[in-house]
C-alpha cells in the first residue's frame, strides 16, 4: 500500500534524524505537519529535533502543542517532564511525569541532615520512599516544611538510581540560635538601635522564639513571639505574642500636633494547613493603650486618642489561587477579618477587612537572575477605632504597607506618612542580580507604588492617589535579607527619600 504524502515527509524525517542531519529532519516533519496538523507524532518529533540541538525552549513548544492534540500520550509527556527537570523545574517536570505515572522513588535523603525531631519530620513529608510521587504530595510536603518557620531555602532535588527509579533529595538551610544566618538576621538593626534575637527549633521540635528589641529614645518597642507545633504533628501549629511600645508622634498636614503613645499587647493564635495550597489561623489579642501629652487640633480625641482597652478577634486565610511552574508563575491571595470591642472609656466597637494578591514571575526557564512581583492589597473599617489602629502607607520599620518616596518618621518620631481608615495599595518592582557568591548576592531594580487612602481622618492623608517610582538594591547575605536601599521619587509633590531597611 502506498504511501501517504505525510507519511513520506515522516518516514523522511525519521531517516534524516538518525543520519544526525537535523535541519533536513525539521523540514520534512514540518512538510508532514503542514498536510496533516491535527497528528501529535509530527510536534513531538520537532521537538526530538530541537531536544538534540539544545533548543529547550522550541522542544518544550513543540511538545505543548502536541499535548493540546493527544493529552493522553505518554512519550510526550514524559519527554515535556525530562527538559523541565534538566531545567531544575522539579514541579513542573511532575506535573508532566505523573500523567505518564512516573516517577518512583525509592528512597528520601536529607542534605544535610536536619536536627528537627524525626517523627516530626516524617509527618512534615506527604510522601514515604519506595512510592509513587506526586505533585500535590510535593506541594504539601514544601508547605508543611515552610510552615515549621525552621528553614530559611527549602530545594527538592531528583537523582537517578535507574531509568525509571529516583531518589528524592532533600537540600535544607537550617536555622538555629548561632547559626550565620541566624546572627545576621539579630544585628542587621544596630544601625537603627534594634536588635532581632532568634532562636529556632529548640528542643528539636519545630518550636521558635523571636523577639524584637528597640532602644531608640523616640519609639521604644520589646516584642516577644513563641510558635510551636500543636503535638507531633506539622499541620496545626500556635503561637503566642506580647509586645509593649513607647512611641513618640509628631503628626503633620491638617492636624498638626503631637503625643505619646504607650501600648501593651498579648495575643495567641492557632493556624492549620489544609493541603499544600491553604492555610487558616483563628486568634485574639487583649491590648491597653494610653496617649499622653497629647497637643493635637482637628482630631476627635474622644474617639481615636481615648485611653482604652481593647479585645480583638483575627481569622485569616491564605493560599495559592494559581501556580503555572511551566511559566514560573505563581498568584497567592489573603483574606483577614477583625472585629474589636473597645472595654472601656464608653463600650464601642469596630471592624475590618482586609484582601491581598500577591504575583511572582521568573520569566527565564531556570535561576532567579530576574524576578518580578506585584502586590495588590486593601482594607475596610467599619465603627470607631482607636489611633493605632489606622493604617499607614510609606516606610516606617514597624509597618508592612510601603510607599517608597514616604517617609514614616520626621526626626526620628512617627506620623509623618499618611494615614487613614481604609485604603488600596499597589506595589510592583523588578530585581536583577547583579552579583552572586555563596556568601553574599546583590540585586538592582526598579519599583513602582501606587496607593490611596479613602475617608481619611482630618486630613492626615490626601484625597488623591499617590504614585511613587524609584530604584531599590537587595543584599543578601548567607541567604538572609539583610537590607534593601532604595531611592523614591514622589511623582505628585516631586519630593525625593533614601531609605535603608528590610526587605518587604
Amino acid at each position: 500500500m502506498a504511501q501517504s504524502p505525510a507519511d513520506s515527509d515522516y518516514q523522511h524525517g525519521l531517516n534524516f534524524a538518525r543520519q544526525g542531519q537535523w535541519e533536513e529532519a525539521r523540514q520534512s516533519f514540518q512538510a508532514g505537519e503542514r498536510k496533516q496538523p491535527r497528528e501529535a507524532r509530527f510536534p513531538i518529533e520537532l521537538a526530538g529535533v530541537a531536544f538534540k540541538q539544545n533548543q529547550f525552549a522550541l522542544a518544550k513548544g513543540y511538545l505543548h502543542r502536541a499535548l493540546a492534540l493527544a493529552p493522553a500520550d505518554g512519550y510526550a509527556n514524559e519527554f515535556l517532564g525530562t527538559i523541565y527537570l534538566l531545567e531544575d523545574n522539579l514541579e513542573a517536570a511532575l506535573r508532566y511525569w505523573n500523567r505518564a505515572g512516573r516517577p518512583r522513588i525509592k528512597n528520601v535523603e536529607f542534605e544535610p541532615p536536619p536536627a528537627l525531631n524525626p517523627v516530626l519530620l516524617d509527618r512534615a513529608l506527604a510522601f514515604a520512599p519506595a512510592s509513587f510521587l506526586r505533585l500535590s504530595d510535593l506541594e504539601a510536603s514544601r508547605a508543611r516544611l515552610e510552615s515549621l518557620d525552621v528553614f530559611s531555602r527549602l530545594r527538592f532535588d531528583l537523582e537517578a538510581r535507574t531509568e525509571d527509579i529516583f531518589d528524592l533529595v532533600l537540600h535544607a538551610s537550617e536555622r538555629s540560635a548561632w547559626s550565620r544566618s541566624s546572627l545576621i538576621s539579630m544585628l542587621i538593626g544596630l544601625p537603627y538601635e534594634t536588635v532581632y534575637p532568634e532562636f529556632y527549633n529548640l528542643r528539636r521540635s519545630s518550636s521558635n522564639l523571636v523577639s524584637l528589641i528597640r532602644w531608640d529614645a523616640q519609639k521604644r518597642r520589646a516584642f516577644v513571639g513563641w510558635a510551636g507545633p500543636v503535638g507531633t504533628g506539622a499541620t496545626w501549629r500556635y503561637r503566642f505574642y506580647a509586645d509593649g511600645r513607647n512611641e513618640n508622634w509628631q503628626l503633620a498636614g491638617l492636624a498638626p500636633g503631637s503625643f505619646n503613645l504607650r501600648k501593651a499587647e498579648i495575643s495567641g493564635e492557632v493556624s492549620s494547613l489544609e493541603g499544600g495550597r491553604w492555610n487558616w489561623s483563628s486568634g485574639a489579642a487583649v491590648s491597653r493603650r494610653d496617649f499622653r501629652s497629647a497637643l493635637v487640633s482637628g482630631l476627635p480625641p474622644d474617639v481615636l486618642l481615648a485611653n482604652a482597652s481593647l479585645l480583638k478577634y483575627r481569622g485569616s486565610m491564605h493560599g495559592w489561587l494559581l501556580r503555572v511552574p511551566e511559566k514560573r508563575f505563581t498568584l497567592a491571595s489573603g483574606a483577614v477579618v477583625q472585629y474589636g470591642r473597645i472595654l472601656t472609656g464608653g463600650a464601642s466597637s469596630f471592624a475590618r477587612s482586609e484582601g491581598s494578591l500577591d504575583a511572582r514571575w521568573f520569566p527565564q526557564a531556570r535561576g532567579d537572575d530576574y524576578s518580578m512581583r506585584v502586590s495588590l492589597r486593601g482594607g475596610k473599617t467599619w465603627g470607631d477605632i482607636p489611633f493605632d489602629e489606622l493604617v499607614q502607607l510609606g516606610l516606617e520599620r514597624d509597618n508592612d504597607l510601603p510607599m517608597r518616596a514616604h517617609i514614616g518618621t520626621l526626626d526620628g518620631r512617627k506620623g509623618h506618612a499618611p494615614l487613614g481608615r481604609d485604603y488600596l495599595l499597589l506595589n510592583w518592582e523588578q530585581d536583577k542580580a547583579l552579583y552572586r557568591s555563596p556568601v553574599i548576592s546583590v540585586k538592582l531594580g526598579p519599583f513602582l507604588d501606587s496607593g490611596h487612602l479613602f475617608h481619611p481622618v482630618a486630613g492626615l492623608a490626601p484625597g488623591k492617589w499617590m504614585w511613587d517610582a524609584g530604584v531599590q538594591c537587595k543584599l543578601v547575605v548567607f541567604g538572609t535579607a539583610v537590607a534593601t536601599l532604595s531611592y523614591g521619587r514622589d511623582l505628585r509633590s516631586g519630593g525625593n527619600a533614601f531609605y535603608v531597611g528590610r526587605s518587604w
